[in-house]
């Protein structure tokens, strides 16, 4: 899987690995993208009481080691967002050869297989990725923890450059459950 589609899609995924409920994503707000190295287009698309996620990305160089991704998990109170989850800075091929240690991110992204061509080994090379018509499929994995309600998904994708970090994309979701 691009990488960067695994990153988009994690965030969504985190609410939907936890939800016991049916979850609606309401939009998606790309922030973020480096068009020295991708193009990427998201579409969410609501079919009956399902939320379908395509996404369509074309990495334009191979990218190595040096990939990073993050993710925080942010629930609206009294209408504001707060802070519920906000994962370590993980390194995307490490991830890639280690997903045991990784077991949400394992969960997603074996899920993301059935909709697209997004698990791919490091190093990422270039070419067209995509996800298709990806919704939620409902487990039990720690159903309790999460309540019902607004929440935000922020995705990061970084790259390091000259011991800096730079942002390749970054993505929020919404959505409710």
């Amino acid at each position: 899987m691009s990488n960067f589609s695994v990153v988009l899609f994690l965030s969504f995924a985190v609410f939907c690995i936890y939800a016991d409920h049916a979850v609606k994503v309401e939009k998606a707000e790309i922030e973020t993208v480096d068009k020295d190295y991708l193009t990427i287009a998201v579409k969410v698309r609501q079919e009956g009481d399902k939320s379908l996620i395509d996404v369509d990305s074309d990495l334009l160089q191979d990218l190595n080691d040096d990939v990073f991704m993050q993710i925080h998990i942010e629930k609206k109170t009294n209408g504001a967002f707060s802070t519920l989850y906000k994962s370590e800075v993980i390194n995307r091929c490490h991830f890639t050869d280690n997903r045991d240690k990784y077991p949400i991110e394992k969960a997603l992204t074996d899920d993301f297989n059935k909709y697209g061509n997004l698990l791919q080994n490091c190093p990422i090379k270039k070419g067209h990725y995509y996800l298709k018509g990806f919704q939620f499929e409902p487990r039990d994995i720690i159903a309790e923890k999460i309540m019902s309600g607004e929440f935000c998904v922020h995705f990061l994708m970084m790259k390091e450059v000259n011991t800096q970090m730079k942002t390749l994309f970054s993505i929020k979701w919404y959505a409710t459950v």
